[in-house]
């Protein structure tokens, strides 16, 4: 995978979870996975983690709880 190619798959990641989640509305990996192929980016599972890892470092905090992951910056709705 080309190096903007991997840009674009960390940024549609952070999108979704910024944008998608919260406390309430967690998204599961196979969710988020569905959604990268919906926006024709195929990846593996441990991949999108690596991404979650990245955006946990360096945009906002992200967090898994049993039903999936959110962004954990605002409450839920």
């Amino acid at each position: 995978m080309g190096k903007n190619s991997t840009k674009r798959r960390i940024l549609t990641v952070a999108k979704i979870l910024f944008e998608e989640t919260d406390e309430n509305n967690p998204i599961s990996m196979s969710e988020l996975l569905e959604c990268l192929e919906s926006k024709r980016l195929q990846c593996e599972r441990k991949t999108v983690y690596d991404d979650i890892r990245e955006i946990r470092e360096t945009l906002f905090p992200v967090t898994y709880k049993r039903k999936g992951w959110f962004q954990s910056t605002r409450k839920g709705v």
